[in-house]
């Protein structure tokens, strides 16, 4: 059973981020970039995994194309037979369904 004021809660943020200009979201998602490209916290990483982002989302394909482009192996989630797996993307036209 879900929590009624947690769920709420969630509306509310739900609301607010998709309530977000495209151009601010642009530039929060390469603010975002910006700080994982200057972190080492990718360092030692060979695998990374990910989210491709889907409408008012932060945009990962940046990020997803500096890791790729730095060749780590990348790892998006896809639903197979009801469960969640993660699969390696190669390139951007692995992202086509």
């Amino acid at each position: 059973m879900r929590d009624p004021s947690r769920e709420s809660l969630r509306q509310v943020l739900l609301k607010r981020r998709d309530a977000t200009s495209h151009e601010m979201l642009k530039i929060v998602s390469e603010s975002i970039r910006n700080i994982l490209r200057g972190s080492s916290l990718f360092d030692d990483i060979t695998n990374v995994g990910v989210y491709h982002a889907i409408g008012s989302e932060v945009m990962t394909s940046g990020i997803i194309q500096d890791l790729l482009g730095s060749g780590r192996n990348v790892f998006l989630p896809a639903i197979q037979n009801n469960v969640i797996v993660f699969k390696n993307v190669h390139g951007i036209k692995d992202l086509i369904p």
